[in-house]
């Protein structure tokens, strides 16, 4: 899928400006997880959708902390076009698949030191899915 680059972010968007939050999701199961299956990219997501619960934030503010997708003001945001919708939302309409609990995952090929803090829930398509330690 290819669409036009028009917003580069180097810092979290303002009220007023930048992506939607569509733009936002977008992007984050895009750049994480565009060669995974369905089911790896609908994992990518609820990540986000559980951050954005947890923390009571958006998805452009999720996508926006320090430090948290390895892409983030390294890739240019998307202006959502009719295709990208399409398959935003046949992503978001896809069966969850990990629980509300979720909100780490990492490339198989990386071993953070965060991830020996944690509890594996699931790999799915080369990334290994979290949730904290109970």
């Amino acid at each position: 899928m290819t669409a036009a680059l028009v917003i580069a972010l180097a810092s979290p968007p303002a009220a007023s400006e930048g992506p939607s939050e569509a733009g936002c999701k977008f992007a984050a199961i895009y750049y994480e997880s565009s060669g995974s299956s369905l089911k790896g990219q609908r994992a990518v997501l609820t990540v986000l959708e559980n951050r954005m619960r947890i923390r009571d934030m958006t998805a452009c503010e999720v996508v926006a902390e320090k430090g948290q997708w390895s892409w983030y003001g390294k890739k240019p945001m998307k202006e959502m076009t009719g295709k990208m919708r399409e398959w935003l939302s046949r992503v978001e309409s896809s069966r969850k698949v990990l629980g509300n609990k979720v909100e780490y995952f990492h490339n198989g090929s990386v071993k953070p030191k965060w991830a020996r803090k944690m509890e594996l829930v699931a790999q799915i398509n080369g990334h290994k899915f979290y949730k904290e330690r109970t």
